[in-house]
């Protein structure tokens, strides 16, 4: 679990949305932009008298309505829920690790178990064998004890084969390279669980992720609703300008005047004026209130909420099928090791004690050993049910139960 934390491609893609939101949440806090803007007049492609405007002006736009502190909190949520997703998924891969463990225990059990039971069939096969040289046995006897011995070895390479693709998917889910060795420790067994389903189910609703997810989707769009509506409040942008004009007059009578009494030098006069302006500038909200955005943010209001029920509802049913699934699992472990199990030893000791005196024939030998074989390989299976049980309900509820 630890190397698939740091290592799993699906978890380090889903941690990247954190970085994604926390980019938001810059963006989100960041104000408008001021402007300035340059402007020249002139006439020279004209009559190339002189005469221009030249100015410069600042724009500095201000947001009004709590724009600002109502984008960071839609940011500042989704982040929240982005890191309720990831820790949600960290408990799928954790759970879904845990089971391929199980899976690969099992299978080493299994291979386990068989290989005991080959071990006493081979027994068996060199008795028969020396009882056949007494002739007290036919060669059939034989025979069907080797078909039992090799039908065991069959089932050895199964087990093996499972054990090899379990394994294998453990590599997967932990990103570890399809070559990499490791050896399983830990046995197939699962501590009880000191829970009543009351108690798992008003867990689960306090710690499942997935479920705190859905609540902050659903406080981000509510905090979405509010910024639709700020939006609709108009901004201002004050600014102020400073600008120049110059007039030249030359042809018109007063200039002819001064020209005729030789005040004006060069025949032309000119006439410079300096202006500063200042204003404010504000859109008007005449057809344009954001009225279609605040319509979408309560759609998703709702939308939001019945998720958020869904997902309470979804709660309270993985855990009532998890805990049902535990108790019915442990009985059945209970079972296979009081009554099953212990019977089925016995029985197989006291027919081959019986075969071995002659007062049983081979057949019923190897049927009892195969119903052993089915017992044991049941027990594993219950177990690894057992086990499988406990990570479910860990699943339901959303953390660690040991």
């Amino acid at each position: 679990i630890g190397i698939a934390a740091q290592r799993s491609r699906e978890l380090l893609a889903a941690r990247q949305n954190l970085i994604i939101g926390q980019g938001r949440i810059v963006q989100a806090g960041l104000r408008p932009n001021p402007s300035i803007n340059f402007d020249s007049t002139t006439d020279h492609s004209f009559g190339a008298e002189g005469e221009g405007v030249y100015g410069v002006s600042y724009l500095h736009p201000i947001e009004l309505g709590g724009k600002r502190s109502k984008r960071l909190e839609v940011a500042l949520l989704e982040l929240e829920r982005n890191r309720a997703e990831l820790a949600f998924r960290e408990r799928q891969i954790e759970a879904e690790i845990k089971s391929q463990y199980a899976e690969a225990l099992a299978a080493v059990e299994n291979l386990r178990a068989v290989e005991q039971l080959s071990q006493l069939s081979t027994q068996t096969l060199q008795v028969t064998q020396v009882r056949l040289d007494r002739g007290d046995v036919s060669r059939l006897d034989v025979n069907l004890v080797r078909v039992e011995v090799n039908r065991l070895v069959v089932q050895q390479l199964q087990f093996q084969n499972r054990a090899r693709a379990a394994l294998l998917s453990l590599r997967t889910l932990t990103g570890m390279d399809a070559t990499q060795a490791f050896k399983l420790r830990g046995e197939l067994q699962a501590p009880p669980v000191e829970l009543t389903q009351g108690e798992a189910e008003q867990l689960a609703l306090e710690t499942r992720q997935d479920l705190k997810a859905a609540q902050l989707a659903e406080e981000a769009v509510a905090a979405d609703i509010r910024l639709a509506r700020a939006q609709a409040v108009p901004d201002v942008t004050p600014f102020f300008g400073y600008r120049r004009e110059t007039s030249v007059f030359g042809a018109n009578a007063l200039a002819r005047v001064f020209n005729s009494n030789g005040l004006i030098p060069g025949g032309r006069l000119s006439d410079r004026d300096k202006f500063w302006s200042f204003g404010v500038s504000v859109q008007l909200p005449f057809f344009n209130r954001n009225q279609g955005a605040v319509q979408e943010a309560g759609g998703r209001v709702a939308q939001a909420r019945q998720n958020r029920e869904f997902a309470e509802l979804v709660v309270k049913r993985d855990v009532a099928v998890a805990f049902n699934r535990y108790q019915a699992a442990r009985q059945a472990v209970e079972l296979f090791q009081t009554e099953i199990l212990p019977l089925g030893r016995e029985n197989l000791q006291t027919i081959r004690t019986a075969y071995s005196l002659g007062d049983q024939p081979i057949f019923e030998v190897i049927n009892e050993q195969r119903r052993l074989v089915e017992s044991q390989n049941g027990y594993i299976d219950a177990l690894k049910e057992d086990y499988l049980s406990v990570i479910e309900l860990e699943r339901a509820i959303g953390k660690p139960l040991r």
